[in-house]
Formats: C-alpha cells, sequence, structure tokens
C-alpha cells in the first residue's frame, strides 16, 4: 500500500496553507523546511507541492530543479518529470547529477516512449559502466523491457477498461475479490485505508457507502481475501514500515476475531497481500514482503496449512518468481502463479507475469503482455471463474484534467476465451484470419541486395541468404556511421545501429518464421491463401532500377518459403498440394516512389545514401495483407499478370498505352464492377466485367503526361465481389523534361 496513493489532499491543504508567505527569502526557507518534513514523512506528494513553489521562485536553480523532479518522479507526475530531468541533463550532461540520464529515460518509458527511452537507458549504462552504480544493471533491465515492448504487440481477445459506475475516484482502488454479485477492494477511508465493497450488475458497479471494514482509523487495511470454502478471510494492517496478515472467521457476511498468523507477521517486516490458493488437495497462503531471505525488496512467499488449521513455516518462491526488485499481489489458480514485479523485464514500472507451477517448482515468469500490462504500474491479477472475466489495478488513465499518473483505478479484463485456454501453452496468434491485425512483418535489407547491379526481376537467393549477408556487414555499418565523431556522438551512433539489428532485422526474421507457422496450419486445412507483398528501396540508383530491385527481393521472400520448414510450402505454391489449398504471392514493387524522398540519393554519400538509419529504414519489403478462400467452397479469386507498370523516364505531354491480363483463378464466377482511376490523366478500359473459372480479359491503360516534371504514382482501383476494398493497379514513373 503506496503513501503516495493517501497524501494528495495533505499536499494540498499544505499549499494552501503557505500561500500567505510573503517575502521571497521566508518564502524559500518555509517551503525547503516543509519539503523535508515531508521527505522524512515519506510523503513525495507533499515534497513535490513544497518544491514546485522554490521552483517557481527559481527555475535557473540546479539543485531545486533536479529536487523537484526527483519528487515528481516519486509523486508520478511523469510528464512534469521527464520535462525536468531533460532541462538538467541538456544542462550538464551528466557531470553533475550523474543518474539523470537514467531517471529521464525511466520517465519516457513511463510514457511508452520506448525507442527513446531504451536509447537512453543504453547510453546511461555504456557510460556508467564503471561507476559502480546499482543502477547499471537496472538500465541494462529496463533496457531490455524497452526491447520487448518494442517487439510485442498486443494479445487479441482480451480487453482491459476501467470498472463502470462510482467505484473508481481520484484516489486509489486495488485488490479486487468477487463473491457472487459483491465485489470487495481496498479503497481511501479517511486519511488511511480500509476495505470497501461495491454490487455488480451486469458492467455497473456501485458503492455500499456505509460499508467499510477497518478496526482502526490509525491503521491502513486493505488486500482481503477469502479461503476457498468462504468460512476465513485474511487481509493485511500497515502501520510504519510494520505489515501483518490476519485470519478471521466468517459467519453470515461478518468477519469476526482476526488473529495474526504468527509464523508469517514479523515486527518491522513487510508481510501482506495475501492470497489463499489450492495445491494437491492443501490451501496455501501467498503473500508479498521483505523478510530475511528476500532476493531483494519485496519477495513472493508461501506457506502450507496443515490440517490442524496452522500454517507452516514460509518458503521462498525461488529465483524463476523472485529478482532484486519487489515482486507482489500474488494470485494462484489452476497451477499458475501471479504476481506483479518491477524486477523483470517489462513494460512499465509493475508489469503483470505469470510462472507455470507449484510450490517448490515454478517455471521462468512470463510476461502477461499487453493489453493486461501498460508502459506504468499493473498490479493485483485476479481472475474469477464465475464470470470468465478478471480485474486488475493500475494508473494507466487518469482524468482528461489531470497531468499526474498518480493513483491505481480498478480495470476489468475481459477475455475471448477461458482462462483453462490461457492456461495452455501460450499462443500469439489464434488464427491467420486474425494475423493481418498484426501485420506488416518487415524484413530489410543491405543495399542493392539480393544481386547488385542487375535489372533482374527475380533472383535464386533466399531471405534468409540476405539477412545472413546483412549481418555479415554489422561492423561495416559501425565504421561507417561513426567516422569523425566525438566519443558522445559515436555512442549515439554505435547504438542507433545496435537497435537497428536488434530491433528491425532480428525482428523481422523472427515474425517471418512465426508468420510460415501459422500460415502452414491454414493451408493444411484446405484454405487457398494468397499474401500482398509490398516493396520499398532507398533512393541510390533511378527508380525503374528501384522496381526491379524491389522484384527481386520479393522473390527472396518467395524462395525462403518455398525453402521453409523441410519445403513445406511448396505443393502450395505449386498448386498441386492434395487438399487443393494454393498459396499466391501478389507482389507490388514501387522502388523510390513509395521510399522516403528525404533520404540521400547523391552516389557519392555513401553514409547517408548507404549506411545511414534513414537509408537502412527505407529498404524492405512487407508482407501487408493476407486474403484467405474457404476450404470445400466455391469463390472467385483475382491474379493480375501485373499490379505495377513502370514507365520509366518519359517525356511531357505524351501518351503511353499498356495492358494488364486479369485472370479468374478461382471455383466460382469473378465480377469486376468498376475500374476507377485516381487521375483523368490515366484511362482503364475494361473488356470484360464477369469472368467464370479460369477466364481472363485486358485492361487497356492510357497514361497522358502533362507538364509537370518528376515522379508520379497513378493508380486504378478494381472493385470486385471478392471483397469490399479494392485491388490496385498501378502507374509509375518520371515525366523528364
Amino acid at each position: 500500500m503506496n503513501r503516495v496513493e493517501t497524501t494528495s489532499a495533505k499536499a494540498i491543504i499544505i499549499v494552501l496553507m503557505m500561500a500567505s508567505f510573503s517575502s521571497i527569502g521566508q518564502s524559500r526557507n518555509q517551503w525547503l523546511k516543509l519539503a523535508e518534513e515531508a521527505r522524512d514523512d515519506e510523503d513525495p506528494v507533499r515534497v513535490a507541492a513544497c518544491l514546485k513553489e522554490v521552483y517557481v521562485l527559481d527555475s535557473s536553480d540546479f539543485d531545486i530543479t533536479v529536487h523537484y523532479a526527483d519528487a515528481l518522479r516519486q509523486s508520478r507526475d511523469y510528464r512534469e518529470a521527464e520535462r525536468l530531468y531533460d532541462k538538467s541533463f541538456a544542462k550538464d550532461k551528466g557531470k553533475i547529477n550523474p543518474d539523470g540520464q537514467f531517471y529521464l529515460a525511466l520517465m519516457q518509458k513511463y510514457q511508452g516512449k520506448y525507442e527513446t527511452a531504451l536509447r537512453n537507458f543504453q547510453k546511461y549504462a555504456k557510460k556508467n559502466k564503471r561507476s559502480g552504480s546499482g543502477l547499471v544493471e537496472r538500465a541494462t533491465k529496463e533496457a531490455e523491457g524497452c526491447t520487448l515492448a518494442l517487439n510485442s504487440r498486443e494479445t487479441r481477445g482480451v480487453t482491459v477498461s476501467p470498472l463502470e459506475g462510482n467505484i473508481n475516484t481520484p484516489v486509489s482502488e486495488f485488490s479486487a475479490y468477487l463473491i457472487d454479485s459483491t465485489l470487495f477492494y481496498t479503497g481511501q477511508s479517511g486519511s488511511f485505508l480500509g476495505i470497501k465493497r461495491a454490487t455488480k450488475s451486469g458492467t455497473f458497479y456501485t458503492v455500499d457507502e456505509a460499508y467499510t471494514f477497518k478496526l482502526s482509523n490509525q491503521v491502513d487495511f486493505g488486500n482481503l481475501v477469502f479461503s476457498p470454502d468462504g468460512q476465513r478471510a485474511y487481509y493485511s494492517e500497515c502501520r510504519d514500515s510494520t505489515c501483518l496478515i490476519f485470519e478471521a472467521q466468517v459467519t453470515d457476511g461478518s468477519i469476526h476475531d482476526p488473529e495474526s498468523i504468527a509464523v508469517v507477521n514479523q515486527t518491522g517486516i513487510r508481510s501482506t497481500m495475501p492470497w489463499i490458493g489450492v495445491y494437491d488437495g492443501k490451501e496455501v497462503l501467498f503473500y508479498s514482503s521483505n523478510r530475511k531471505g528476500t532476493r531483494g525488496g519485496m519477495d513472493i512467499w508461501w506457506s502450507f496449512r496443515s490440517p490442524n488449521g496452522q500454517w507452516e513455516p514460509p518458503v521462498n518462491a525461488g529465483d524463476n518468481v523472485n529478482t532484486m526488485g519487489d515482486e507482489i499481489s500474488p494470485y494462484y489458480l489452476n497451477n499458475q502463479l501471479f504476481f506483479s514485479s518491477d524486477g523483470h523485464p517489462g513494460f512499465g514500472g509493475y508489469d503483470i507475469f505469470r510462472s507455470r507451477g507449484w510450490p517448490r517448482s515454478f517455471d521462468i515468469a512470463e510476461n502477461m503482455q499487453a493489453p493486461i500490462n501498460s508502459s506504468v504500474n499493473d498490479l493485483y491479477y485476479r481472475y474469477f471463474e464465475s464470470t470468465a472475466q478478471g480485474y486488475l489495478s493500475s494508473n494507466r488513465t487518469q482524468p482528461k484534467e489531470s497531468e499526474t499518473f498518480c493513483c491505481n483505478d480498478l480495470f476489468l479484463i475481459a477475455f475471448a476465451d477461458s482462462l483453462k485456454q490461457e492456461s495452455e501453452e501460450p499462443t500469439v496468434y489464434q488464427s491467420l484470419a486474425e494475423l493481418n491485425y498484426y501485420l506488416p512483418v518487415t524484413l530489410y535489407f543491405h543495399n542493392d541486395e539480393p544481386n547488385p547491379n542487375s535489372r533482374d526481376t527475380t533472383t535464386t537467393l533466399s531471405y534468409q541468404a540476405c539477412y545472413d549477408s546483412y549481418y555479415t556487414l554489422k561492423e561495416k555499418y559501425e565504421r561507417e556511421n561513426t567516422k569523425g565523431m566525438g566519443s558522445e556522438e559515436k555512442e549515439d551512433a554505435l547504438i542507433d545501429v545496435s537497435s537497428f539489428y536488434t530491433l528491425k532485422l532480428d525482428k523481422g526474421l523472427n515474425d517471418l518464421g512465426t508468420f510460415c507457422d501459422l500460415l502452414l496450419k491454414e493451408l493444411e486445412k484446405g484454405y487457398s491463401i494468397e499474401l500482398t507483398i509490398k516493396g520499398f528501396a532507398s533512393p541510390r540508383a533511378k527508380s525503374d532500377y528501384n522496381v526491379n530491385l524491389t522484384r527481386r527481393r520479393i522473390a527472396s521472400l518467395r524462395n525462403y518459403m518455398s525453402d521453409a520448414l523441410g519445403g513445406a510450402f511448396k505443393p502450395y505454391i505449386a498448386a498441386n498440394a492434395p487438399n487443393h489449398a494454393t498459396l499466391r504471392f501478389v507482389a507490388v514493387p514501387f522502388g523510390e516512389y513509395a521510399a522516403n524522398q528525404t533520404v540521400s540519393d547523391e552516389l557519392t554519400d555513401e553514409k547517408e545514401s548507404i549506411y545511414s538509419l534513414g537509408a537502412r529504414l527505407e529498404r524492405k519489403i512487407e508482407i501487408q495483407s493476407v486474403q484467405r478462400g474457404m476450404p470445400d467452397s466455391l469463390f472467385a479469386a483475382i491474379q493480375f499478370s501485373e499490379q505495377v507498370i513502370d514507365l520509366g523516364p518519359i517525356a511531357k505531354n505524351s501518351k503511353f498505352k499498356a495492358q494488364v491480363f486479369i485472370q479468374n483463378t478461382g471455383t466460382d464466377t469473378l465480377i469486376i464492377d468498376s475500374i476507377p482511376s485516381s487521375c483523368s490523366c490515366t484511362i482503364p478500359v475494361l473488356k470484360k466485367q464477369q469472368l467464370l473459372p479460369g477466364e481472363r480479359t485486358t485492361v487497356d491503360l492510357e497514361y497522358e503526361s502533362g507538364e509537370q516534371s518528376g515522379v508520379f504514382i497513378r493508380k486504378i482501383f478494381v472493385f470486385t465481389n471478392i471483397r469490399e476494398e479494392a485491388f490496385e493497379l498501378v502507374v509509375t514513373g518520371e515525366q523528364i523534361d
């Protein structure tokens, strides 16, 4: 239970009380004294409120800026803390406040600015690796968390939304426990925390304002849970540095006769957040504590309940669960231990993790991913089988007028599937039909690869060979990007190169492997699949050359998939699979026309046109969409002889003609409704609108160039009975004087 969540009102009172100070000198000293008192009380909200007044008096004071930023960070005003850490770091570059860059990165991470945060964590760790600072190891862990977040996508079929009704307030609510239609939770009660309840009606929660369970007005009460039979209740009491867990009896809904669990509780130790699970027919108390034997701050511990009702000596949950950080809010169901941690690499401050297993044998913790986890704090994961829904507490959303992420609200977790399915081996994608949600799969290439200095439109090389070749050039990219740089600039450039290889190149190949596994499953079910692949190229060569280059790159993907999984795709590509399913590739090679025109096209400027980050990001192909035909059913399918007609360099005020063939490769009638153009300068003429299976027709295209010089892209939209959105034909070229 966090003191930040109980002191917002106190901070406002102190600010109002001090508003009458008149002289600047007296005000500054008084504010600093009040800030020190608040710091002694471990009250960062009051510290921030007081230091804000000092900062307003003199915003150029470096020490005050840093102290104010620290207080803002501790009171969860991440936006303003980032601004002040950035301001102070820009001034001293870490010389006066060496840890400023770490906290700047942390504030960026908590706001979901993962790429910027990753860069600052890496720079801090590299610059301070010999300093002996404990934050160096943590910076490495936080960088891993940023990488995890950047490489992850939201789990499909899971939604997280604030509870409806009057249950969430400007202060904190957490630790939900549902019994029938009654939701118990912990919330503010006066200056301390107490246990409250609300009635659930559909999706709406109404607080019982007359109910608060607490045995003292000078102690924080919270984290109420019940035994599986509902006859016993467990909760925690916290005062100063001590938290104790109590067991009480329950009769007709009334909680009475609480007793301290002696084997768990110790004076001066925080033992809190109880949960009662069941393993092998025995009740297990899981809780969080900083008792002797912890790995770091707070660890997860467990204790079996003996047949005589006594609790056995507690046991640490082990290294697969606990870290040098804090592990809190445990929950156990179906041989899965859920908990929150700021020690494992995660998306934010506290992330929710799952460790499969049982007492004495927990597996390595798995991050529960988004949307269950966010860039801030996510705690108290609970799932109730009676409703097949879950709850968590998070400070991820705040009222629009708020500038801070101060306090936790209760959120509902809705699953498309039950937790029973969740307990099986984790699957990121449930079916290929959902895979479009996770596209594009993006693959990157070195300059002019594959088959450099060629106008060929195909290649025998696989994308795997292109990837391997790109990786052998990493040191060259590092050398080229650091030429003529000072030490700090050089560090930045090296981090940029390393991040590209990890977050872009590696991720692309990993995504492709996952994609192929799922693609094969769909083909084996009898679905015919069509992949649309778009190509891009950095603008070092003429656009007509780059169109051919992107065709070769798309061909390398086709070769990769032909070889993948022991050649399992070959019969589908060749259209001779026993189940009649087929795999088709629709190539859309755009060349420079779709590339970033700000990337240098100067042949002599190799650093910018080949080795720069901008150039690296442009040399790619993307699997952009998936179309699927139903097995054992009639469906129309469309195939174009080509979808990009590149006219190359052309003269102004001229006319050009081209022809595209369209074939129905499906098993039902193809109807072409219309083929409008994006420009009156491009006129398409369709010879036949309805095509039986196997039939083909032509589209005659006429393009008339105008007065304007430069590259152009003109589109023809082909609307059919296959899908609502149009297929596209693209006419490209470059008008010259």
